[in-house]
């Protein structure tokens, strides 16, 4: 699993590290919290500097609320946002503040809130008046998506063609 050092936008993995066996005598290696704060801007910096043109976030489950919390807490130089499998939570409400286009993709074997959490953000975005909101299913056993990884690349790259080449 991994904790939230609340306010900090931080996690710190609590898992024990890939490289110690169960059971082992040796001492668990602790990784040092990376603000993601400061992760998203070192990424955008050296995107500018190779001169991107477009740049979409992606962030699958909690990775998605923590996109939404750095494009809701400072004005970044991004183009879309690709939310998947993102559960109930604060940035529910907080999609509504985001003016860019945004896909908010779901499987069916999503954790049962998952698909209602896509339902009230797109309830959210209807009221607050937003069209840039845009949600996609997918028929999958999988939470990862493993055994429908085309259906999602296909989905993702149908939506930023019609986006960002064709419009």
């Amino acid at each position: 699993g991994t904790e939230s050092t609340e306010g900090t936008g931080s996690t710190k993995s609590t898992e024990p590290a890939d490289n110690i066996e169960v059971g082992s005598k040796e001492p668990p290696i602790i990784l040092t919290p990376i603000e993601n704060d400061r992760r998203v801007e070192a990424a955008l910096q050296k995107l500018s500097l190779l001169r991107a043109k477009k740049v979409i976030f992606l962030g699958q489950g909690k990775g998605a609320a923590v996109a939404i919390n750095a494009l809701t807490s400072k004005a970044l130089m991004v183009d879309g946002l690709i939310l998947i499998n993102m559960a109930d939570g604060d940035t529910n409400y907080q999609v509504s503040e985001i003016n860019i286009p945004i896909l908010d993709i779901y499987g069916s074997s999503s954790f049962t809130q998952i698909p209602t959490a896509v339902q009230k953000r797109k309830a959210i975005m209807l009221r607050n008046n937003k069209h840039n909101y845009d949600t996609r299913h997918i028929t999958t056993v999988d939470y990862h998506f493993r055994d429908a990884s085309n259906a999602l690349v296909a989905r993702v790259h149908s939506w930023l063609e019609k986006q960002f080449v064709n419009n």
